[in-house]
């Protein structure tokens, strides 16, 4: 798997709130961003980015993405929106640029 090559491991919750948000371990934002991305393409084969948005909730920095994924119903795709949250607060801990 990519992310045991970059160095990240991931953990915490279903990523389904940010209570129960997916922990990102990384070294660096960039291994972070491709943790997120192959994370949801793992379990979503067909998805749609809509958008991402840094969001510091409780003193804790996340990265919430926004998408759609497809659900098959008979022939034709039918678009759920989803949202992951991402508690990237370790990596941004480590930042100069956190304030």
């Amino acid at each position: 798997m990519l992310q045991r090559e970059l160095g990240v491991t991931i953990g915490g919750g279903d990523g389904s709130s940010f209570e129960k948000a997916i922990i990102i371990h990384a070294p660096n934002v960039e291994t972070e961003t491709v943790a997120e991305w192959q994370y949801i393409a793992l379990r979503y084969r067909l998805w749609q980015f809509e958008r991402a948005e840094i969001v510091r909730y409780k003193g804790k920095v996340y990265n919430v993405w926004t998408y759609y994924d497809a659900i098959r119903y008979r022939s034709f795709p039918d678009w759920k929106k989803r949202v992951f949250y991402f508690d990237i607060s370790e990596y941004f801990r480590k930042s100069k640029r956190a304030t």
